[in-house]
């Protein structure tokens, strides 16, 4: 096929940091994207993008002009490139992310993975919920 395969490792730490490994597999290219989040209100979000390009030695097919540039400014290229790319993809989600509600308990399918633990571990960073679930625990 003419199109890249890529595959993703993806390592979530707590709710504001997130790490994806790609190795893009047409080119031979390795990179790392961090996603940092860190809520500005009640509302707001501020979402910090790095990436990081392994240099790229010897290119595949597909991006055959790479081999016309010096082997320092590939991954530099690239870089540019993915770093573009996911904030194209985060500009996206905002139109979701701004129409999303709480609802308790959420609508979910079997693809959308164990929210409700997320959720719970979510719950001790949010402080009005933590002392809520512990005036009831006390309750009880």
């Amino acid at each position: 096929m003419w199109w890249s395969k890529v595959s993703a490792v993806t390592h979530v730490h707590g709710l504001g940091y997130s790490l994806v490994e790609f190795h893009e597999k047409t080119i031979g290219m390795d990179s790392r994207l961090w996603v940092l989040a860190t809520p500005v209100d009640g509302t707001l979000v501020e979402v910090v993008l790095v990436s990081q390009v392994r240099e790229i030695r010897k290119p595949g097919r597909f991006f055959a002009g790479l081999r016309f540039l010096p082997v320092a400014m590939r991954h530099r290229v690239m870089n540019r490139i993915v770093l573009s790319e996911e904030r194209r993809f985060v500009l996206q989600d905002v139109v979701i992310w701004e129409r999303k509600k709480y609802q308790a308990p959420p609508r979910l399918s079997q693809a959308d993975g164990p929210v409700g633990k997320y959720r719970q571990y979510s719950r001790q960073f949010y402080l009005e919920l933590e002392s809520e679930r512990r005036r009831t625990l006390r309750a009880i």
